[in-house]
């Protein structure tokens, strides 16, 4: 009587699994790329503070912007490129460093560095002189957040290059 009825209970289930009709296909979703995302920023000069004494080592100016893209899986196994613009069209991959002052010589250089932790990006601002002026300019700044899979899956790219990481994820601006 337990095998009858099982078996009448597994029929029944087929039955009713191969009556029902499946719907019609949704719409095709969103391009992208679940591995990489971006983000894009200005920051005014109102937005950086100073942190040090003029003078001292470790003189700088920072600011932090908000990056939720920058998950606990990007920070455990990922990475996270920093892109600096003045202009908001040609990008400088960070860390970057430049000479400044003027003639064969130059004074000191400028360092635009940065970092990152769960949900932020840091950006310091710091002369080699340690006299660092805080930017007068509004500058441009791109994040893009990489999971380690989107990193192996492109180990010839430049990362560098930011036109090249957003031609190869189809990342908008």
């Amino acid at each position: 009587m337990k095998k009858l009825l099982t078996l009448l209970g597994v029929t029944a289930v087929l039955f009713f699994n191969s009556s029902c009709n499946q719907g019609p296909t949704g719409p095709e979703g969103p391009a992208g790329n679940a591995n990489v995302k971006s983000m894009s920023f200005t920051v005014t000069a109102n937005q950086w503070y100073h942190i040090g004494t003029t003078g001292t080592p470790g003189e700088r100016f920072e600011t932090i912007l908000t990056a939720p893209i920058i998950t606990q899986d990007i920070v455990s196994t990922g990475a996270v490129n920093m892109y600096l613009s003045s202009n908001g069209n040609q990008w400088t991959a960070m860390p970057y460093t430049y000479p400044t002052g003027t003639g064969p010589t130059y004074g000191f250089t400028e360092s635009w560095i940065c970092s990152y932790s769960l949900n932020q990006a840091i950006i310091d601002l710091q002369d080699s002189d340690f006299n660092t002026q805080p930017p007068s300019a509004t500058v441009f700044v791109k994040i893009v957040a990489v999971a380690a899979s989107g990193r192996i899956a492109n180990p010839d790219l430049d990362w560098n290059n930011y036109s090249a990481v957003k031609a190869a994820f189809d990342l908008k601006d």
